[in-house]
């Protein structure tokens, strides 16, 4: 969303914003009055009664690639770091590290992270495939390790939820994992739309290179015969 908004400084809506950031036009809405609150953009062209996401805002203060974090009033907050301490920490150390060892690595300068989030955050990443979650026998802790798929960059994956899940890689710029309700007015049945749409494409790209070949590769065939079996979108990885 920010890098969005930075790059239309000049006048944006929070529908352009949602559109070109592909996240739900709710969270950009909260998000955009949060900034506004913050003083960080304003209206270009003040409306008396103007939903949010119609209204015209230009950037007033940019403050460099890393989003600002601020609540609903406009205070800066410290509550996003805890995770971000917690991704830091998960590329450092490597290896298999307990969700309390990630908790107190990650509690550092003025920032507290509960056991119980830390284990919250890194399920969802698991999920995603960014983490291996290792779980061992009753009595023993499980362990988390970052996987290959993780290694896209420094900037923790953030876990957006409404009645799903989704997970955004700002690293990537993307929606990198969708698990839908199937609710047709779950804004993350959309984003499950794009990934699914995604993967179609790229598997289209694959064919049109193979097209002047002998034939598709077998592994081509066994991914596209994959990609055909209907599979219920709650069990989409």
């Amino acid at each position: 969303m920010w890098e969005s908004i930075r790059h239309r400084r000049g006048g944006f809506t929070a529908r352009d914003v949602a559109k070109e950031s592909a996240q739900d036009i709710r969270a950009v809405e909260q998000y955009v009055l949060s900034l506004r609150a913050a003083g960080v953009i304003e209206e270009a062209q003040p409306q008396p009664g103007i939903l949010a996401r119609h209204a015209q805002y230009r950037l007033i203060s940019d403050e460099g690639a890393e989003h600002p974090r601020v609540n609903s009033r406009g205070e800066r907050t410290k509550s996003a770091h805890g995770v971000e301490n917690v991704w830091r920490s998960l590329r450092i150390l490597g290896g298999d590290q307990t969700a309390a060892d990630l908790a107190s690595a990650a509690s550092v300068g003025g920032v507290h992270i509960t056991e119980s989030a830390v284990i919250r955050y890194l399920v969802a990443l698991a999920e995603a495939g960014y983490v291996t979650h290792n779980r061992y026998a009753i009595g023993q802790q499980s362990t988390f390790k970052l996987s290959a798929k993780g290694g896209t960059g420094p900037r923790h994956p953030v876990v957006q939820k409404y009645e799903s899940m989704e997970i955004y890689d700002p690293n990537l710029d993307e929606v990198v994992f969708a698990k839908s309700s199937g609710n047709s007015a779950d804004p993350v049945e959309l984003s499950w739309l794009r990934l699914e749409n995604k993967r179609l494409r790229e598997l289209l790209g694959e064919w049109l290179q193979e097209k002047g070949s002998n034939g598709a590769s077998r592994s081509l065939v066994e991914r596209t015969q994959l990609e055909m079996i209907p599979m219920p979108r709650s069990a989409m990885q």
